[in-house]
């Protein structure tokens, strides 16, 4: 089943958990399909349950896939996709701070 995380439906999640019960969210961080300015509400809950006692994060990365080498290649180049913008990201507010730094 694929659904959007959303920051209410995965409270309304939280309000019919029962006793002793164990919920497993899955998902993938770099399969959110968000406008720009779009906030994922995988991301959210991992910031609002990464200090509740209890509640564990699991990341994988290409060793963790036991399928034959695309798996692991299709995680590897999204790694280094996300490294690379990360570094353009860092360029570019690097050069702004710059530029504000020359324009004082």
């Amino acid at each position: 089943m694929r659904r959007r995380h959303d920051l209410r439906a995965d409270e309304d999640v939280c309000h019919s958990l029962g006793f002793g019960s164990r919920p497993v969210i899955t998902g993938d961080v770099t399969q959110i399909d968000l406008p720009r300015r779009g906030r994922s509400g995988l991301i959210e809950a991992g910031d609002i349950f990464r200090a509740v006692n209890g509640i564990a994060f699991v990341h994988s990365d290409e060793s963790d896939v036991v399928a034959p080498s695309p798996g692991a290649e299709n995680i590897r180049a999204y790694d280094e996709h996300k490294t690379r913008q990360a570094e353009q990201q860092l360029s570019l507010l690097e050069a702004e701070a710059r530029r504000a730094a020359v324009a004082r």
